[in-house]
């Protein structure tokens, strides 16, 4: 008699369980299989024209981006001005700005950072412009935070009746 059991070999077991343990990515997706990978040569590319710049010669739609610098370089500043800017359809720095919702998330120094957002009103930027800020950090290392984030992105689209086209994490540490 056998007395060592093989839940690998159990199909009725693997029938309930389906892919729960097998490895998965953050996105919640099996890693590709690197045969399944698209690529495409040199010779074959070709010039989507019809991804929209977020800001002329600086960031393209579509893209992450990332705003580094020593302590104290204004990064926070700088990035609450290129939302500002995104979504009042307002030239950032001389650059054309396609508009779109902006969510904010001031995961470090939340105070100061919503003064700084209120002095562009108190300067009179339209206080109705697609411009959200969360004010508590948001860890997308912890699996269960990246659905919330989801979340709140589709209830602000939702609520405010626009579009979230930007995510703005400060700060990445």
């Amino acid at each position: 008699m056998n007395d060592s059991y093989d839940p690998n070999a159990d199909p009725a077991l693997q029938e309930i369980l389906g892919d729960f343990g097998k490895p998965v990515k953050p996105n919640g997706h099996a890693p590709p299989d690197p045969r399944d990978i698209p690529f495409q040569q040199f010779s074959e590319l070709k010039l989507d024209t019809s991804r929209v710049a977020l800001i002329g010669g600086l960031i393209g739609g579509n893209s992450f981006a990332v705003i580094y610098g020593g302590f104290g370089c204004s990064k926070t500043a700088y990035a609450i001005h290129m939302g500002i800017c995104i979504a009042s359809a307002t030239e950032f720095f001389g650059m054309a700005v396609e508009q779109t919702g902006v969510l904010y998330i001031a995961a470090e120094a939340p105070e100061l950072t919503n003064d700084r957002i209120l002095a562009y009103r108190m300067r009179g930027t339209d206080p109705s412009i697609p411009f959200f800020l969360v004010t508590v950090p948001i860890n997308l290392g912890h699996d269960f935070e990246v659905p919330s984030l989801i979340a709140l992105i589709a209830k602000i689209e939702k609520q405010c009746d626009t579009k979230i086209g930007v995510v703005f994490i400060d700060t990445l540490s």
